[in-house]
């Protein structure tokens, strides 16, 4: 983190700036997962009149690396009266190089650099549920693994990646949202954890790399993937069958 060469004044004006803040709104749904956030929209909300009152300003800067592809956004809070600062810079991976994956990359960085410098709980607790491999049981184990051995993954290279059928398109919100449903409960049926889905669905979808976020994808995108892996899903269990 960066800061000016004093903060005491800003320590004490943040200080009571985040006793007045109020909890913020959970007012979106990661369609991937189930879980619940709060949109940069919704943060700002509760921000915008405690930072004002307190002659605090809230700078984010953004920055694109081509080399790297990945957008880089600074975040900084500065003392409106003396011009004492606070910094920080967080780094994302552009996983979808177009103008709304881009955008989809920056508002990420803005709402988690905004929440992580002030403290905001902005996200479902999931107990490291996401950070973390559980150990099946035995038989389960068994199962996943042997169905498992006939997806193919980065560690499978022969395994052939099938090609989509593009038919079927989605049509409705509604329907979009049942559809990434589909293709979590699939995925996990065939054993694969949530990196390993998003790695086999970039993939699917020529990218070299894996998806990020379902809003990075298009309504006939999900259609084709779920196509798929609905077909792989079958080939699969007659062979473990």
């Amino acid at each position: 983190m960066k800061m000016s060469e004093s903060i005491k004044n800003l320590a004490k004006k943040l200080s009571k700036a985040q006793g007045e803040m109020e909890t913020v709104k959970f007012d979106s749904e990661n369609k991937f997962y189930g879980s619940k956030f709060a949109s940069l929209a919704a943060i700002m909300e509760v921000l915008r009149p405690v930072l004002f009152s307190n002659n605090l300003a809230l700078v984010q800067g953004t920055s694109i690396d081509p080399e790297q592809e990945a957008v880089k956004v600074e975040t900084m809070i500065i003392d409106g009266e003396t011009g004492e600062y606070i910094s920080e810079t967080l780094n994302m991976k552009i996983h979808k190089n177009t103008p709304a994956g881009i955008a989809s990359a920056i508002t990420y960085c803005r709402r988690y650099s905004v929440s992580a410098m002030l403290c905001l709980a902005t996200s479902e607790d999931d107990d490291a549920e996401m950070a973390t491999e559980r150990k099946e049981t035995n038989s389960q184990n068994k199962q996943q693994k042997s169905i498992s051995s006939f997806v193919p993954d980065d560690k499978n290279p022969k395994k052939k990646i099938p090609k989509l059928k593009k038919n079927n398109r989605v049509k409705s919100s509604n329907e979009r949202v049942n559809k990434i449903k589909q293709i979590c409960s699939i995925s996990k049926e065939m054993g694969q954890t949530p990196s390993q889905m998003k790695s086999y669905i970039g993939r699917l979808l020529d990218l070299n790399k894996p998806i990020e976020n379902s809003d990075d994808l298009s309504d006939d995108e999900i259609q084709d993937i779920l196509n798929a892996l609905t077909e792989l899903h079958e080939d699969v269990r007659k062979k473990v069958a």
